[in-house]
């Protein structure tokens, strides 16, 4: 039997951090693109930047805000194979870095944002593909081959995010 899941960080844990540096930093602020499908998980994605998010509720609010700054969008997605833990972790890092005094500099030119688990449904079952769709011959897909067929859900969460955020380089 595996003992994957003891050594990653789990999603409730992966929230609970991210949370934790939200109530230390005024530059980051956290919202969601969606939910799992299977499990109900929530799709954080973490924004980096001066402009005052706080008094945003929905993505699109947050958009209109960092649209109208002037900064250019930079996002980072990572774990749409949830079997690539180290992805999320990653990114996790990253957000830890990014929420660094010294790192508010890069904010002065760019607003940044971090997915940091596209696919929590698969991280937590330990699966590759994205486990749910909209057509039932589409579940358990590897979600590299949906990117434009948009048949899972949480790829369709994150299609909406990028087309309101517009982002100028997105790394994966």
């Amino acid at each position: 039997e595996s003992h994957a899941n003891q050594q990653i960080t789990t999603q409730t844990q992966a929230e609970s951090f991210l949370h934790k540096l939200d109530e230390e930093n005024d530059n980051m602020y956290i919202f969601s693109i969606g939910k799992s499908v299977k499990y109900g998980f929530d799709i954080p994605i973490v924004f980096f930047t001066k402009s005052d998010l706080s008094g945003c509720t929905t993505l699109e609010q947050v958009a209109q805000k960092l649209n109208k700054d002037g900064l250019p969008n930079i996002g980072y997605k990572a774990q749409m194979h949830g079997d690539e833990h180290a992805a999320g972790e990653g990114a996790l890092n990253v957000i830890k870095l990014l929420d660094k005094d010294e790192s508010s500099y890069l904010l002065d030119a760019v607003n940044i944002f971090v997915i940091p688990r596209m696919n929590p449904d698969g991280a937590y079952k330990c699966k590759r593909n994205m486990i749910t769709a909209i057509d039932a011959s589409f579940s358990n897909r590897d979600p590299n081959r949906d990117m434009l067929a948009l048949n899972i859900i949480e790829q369709r969460h994150y299609l909406n995010a990028i087309q309101l955020l517009d982002p100028v380089a997105e790394l994966d």
